[in-house]
């Protein structure tokens, strides 16, 4: 039964890989999302100057 455990351990290592991806996708958008924010902020200053 060694097999069986080594194969959930996998599985359980895979899907804790695949959650830090996606929480990591997530976070690049909000980086991103951010900086559109900012340069369309700073870009509104300039004009108003």
């Amino acid at each position: 039964m060694v097999t069986g455990k080594a194969d959930k351990t996998q599985i359980a290592i895979d899907s804790a890989i695949a959650r830090l991806n996606a929480a990591k996708t997530r976070y690049q958008q909000q980086i991103y999302r951010h900086s559109l924010e900012m340069m369309t902020y700073q870009t509104n200053l300039q004009r108003q100057q």
